[in-house]
């Protein structure tokens, strides 16, 4: 099966897009997208596809994937079946130039850099950088946009020196 195109919306006020989602499963087809995905869920468990890896998801699991990268996230059968549970997933999704042109090219931002260029592989975040972006995740919902920003410039340059990261995809993808 070929996976769907999916244009986000992104508001005209805001660089990036920042969404809880509160649902009784993910309904997501096999898609992707231009934009960077920083997903956390928060509350939800089935099964993760990112290209050919598959890989059980729960409570907490935090990831980043790459541009262009299919993906699917799908519920548990109960879910499909149990109209009161909920499924709580909050992610944000940005592009290269959500802080202006050439941003990341700076000499400063080169470890940022890097760390995108490397999420064509698709990063699990685990551990401490795990605990540190989820609160960060959670805290946005009430901050203002400048602050939501500076929250995301911070927790880039955070996983960007973290040892909490795992490859999700072996590699042999190239996103197109």
């Amino acid at each position: 099966m070929r996976p769907q195109f999916h244009k986000l919306p992104l508001s005209a006020d805001c660089s990036f897009l920042y969404m809880c989602w509160d649902c009784n499963y993910f309904d997501k087809p096999w898609h992707f997208h231009k934009e960077y995905e920083l997903v956390l869920i928060d509350k939800a468990e089935g099964t993760r596809f990112i290209v050919d890896h598959v890989s059980p998801f729960t409570d907490g699991n935090l990831a980043l994937i790459g541009p262009n990268i299919p993906h699917l996230y799908r519920n548990s059968e109960t879910y499909y079946q149990d109209k009161g549970l909920v499924a709580r997933s909050i992610f944000i999704h940005f592009t290269d130039d959500f802080p202006g042109n050439s941003f990341f090219d700076l000499p400063e931002m080169k470890l940022v850099r890097r760390l995108l260029d490397k999420s064509s592989l698709g990063f699990d975040i685990l551990g401490n950088a795990n605990r540190y972006v989820k609160q960060k995740l959670i805290e946005m919902k009430q901050a203002l946009p400048a602050q939501r920003l500076l929250s995301l410039l911070d927790f880039l340059v955070f996983l960007s020196t973290s040892i909490d990261l795992n490859f999700i995809l072996s590699g042999g993808f190239t996103a197109s």
